[in-house]
């Protein structure tokens, strides 16, 4: 029994370094390897770089495996406007292609998803 409440909490506490992890990794997003395919999707919808806000781009944790190791599932990056509340986020694998792309909040792109 408290084997199991050992590897639960260490299985816990490697999802939780595993988001400072994925957080500390996104510090500069002009840095990240995925900035490029970002960049292009933007270009696509034709999004004008003035109305950009902030980009982050976050590692997306996918759940933990039976040794309890957490296993990376990919990016999303949030794109924030200054004309509206709310952001484009593209959905990338972790090879940085792109899966989906759609608008949280406020914010709309024509031809895309919103998901308030």
């Amino acid at each position: 029994m408290a084997f199991h409440r050992i590897r639960a909490t260490l299985a816990g506490l490697a999802l939780v370094v595993g988001l400072v992890v994925g957080l500390a990794a996104t510090a500069d997003a002009d840095e990240h390897p995925c900035r490029p395919v970002v960049e292009r999707e933007i270009d696509r919808l034709g999004i004008g770089r003035a109305d950009i806000r902030k980009i982050f781009i976050l590692e997306k944790l996918g759940p933990s495996t039976s040794d309890g190791n957490v296993r990376r599932d990919g990016f999303d990056a949030w794109i924030q406007f200054r004309s509206c509340k709310g952001a484009l986020i593209v959905d990338m694998g972790n090879g940085c292609r792109t899966r989906q792309v759609y608008t949280r909040g406020e914010c709309r792109v024509p031809g895309l998803k919103n998901f308030c």
